[in-house]
């Protein structure tokens, strides 16, 4: 029996659901939908010169995907302030180049409801 903090579904699964998005896409999508305003013109230039740039943020959305209650989900968010506090520099912290877990927490607030 699930508790009561449980989801009926994985963060990915209800994500893809409720805006009818593939599972192949569902990276891209959050990313999108999740990215600080000011790193959108920026992205695809940080891309082409350093691959990896958004790599914790891909992790985050991977790792999100699979959380099943809010627990899990928070656990995943914490992990990654912490990473991304220790391995980021100036680009990412100091001008936000870089997806909002406060956005992340807004999109499972919308699938899930309030904590």
């Amino acid at each position: 029996m699930r508790a009561m903090s449980d989801w009926p579904k994985s963060f990915k699964e209800a994500y893809c659901e409720r805006f009818r998005c593939p599972p192949e896409k569902f990276v891209l999508s959050v990313f999108r939908r999740t990215l600080y305003r000011r790193a959108r013109p920026l992205a695809w230039l940080l891309v082409l010169f350093k691959r990896d740039f958004f790599r914790l943020d891909i992790d985050l959305i991977n790792e999100v995907g699979e959380a099943r209650s809010w627990s899990d989900f928070n656990a995943v968010i914490s992990n990654h302030v912490q990473s991304s506090q220790l391995r980021s520099g100036f680009l990412r912290n100091g001008l936000k180049l870089r997806v909002s877990c406060s956005r992340v927490k807004r999109l499972a607030e919308r699938l899930f409801g309030r904590r």
